[in-house]
């Protein structure tokens, strides 16, 4: 991808932003500020894509402290979101949806992994959607 079509697709993110609400424009926000560190924009999304959300790659969402947080002021966002995801899915509720790929042990092991969840799963659609950023 060259620096134009870098451009070109920041760009695109950033109609994506005005265009969204609630979580997903949180994320995306949050993608936007985090990628310009990288070459190309597509280099974020891979990384991210490999390491996740556990390596640090959103930087508001690294600590517990911060996942925490995010959950609390975005509850009932969040359970609709992973509701629905686990409806998607196939998934019989947002906590099975959880325990098929996580063993918790408690509510703020819960509200870390449902942060970080929804970021790369946002990602992943936004990537989705844009076939210059499919990995």
């Amino acid at each position: 991808m060259n620096k134009l079509e870098d451009l070109n697709l920041k760009n695109q993110l950033e109609e994506n932003l005005k265009n969204s609400c609630g979580l997903r424009k949180y994320c995306l926000n949050h993608i936007l500020e985090e990628y310009e560190e990288y070459e190309e924009i597509k280099n974020f999304f891979t990384d991210l894509f490999n390491g996740g959300c556990v390596s640090g790659m959103i930087s508001d969402l690294i600590y517990y402290e911060d996942t925490i947080k995010f959950f609390d002021r975005n509850e009932e966002l969040i359970t609709d979101f992973l509701n629905q995801e686990a409806d998607d899915l196939g998934v019989d509720g947002m906590f099975k949806l959880f325990n098929k790929d996580y063993q918790c042990y408690s509510i703020d092991e819960f509200k870390n992994w449902a942060s970080w969840y929804i970021a790369e799963t946002v990602a992943h659609e936004i990537a989705n959607n844009n076939s210059r950023l499919q990995t």
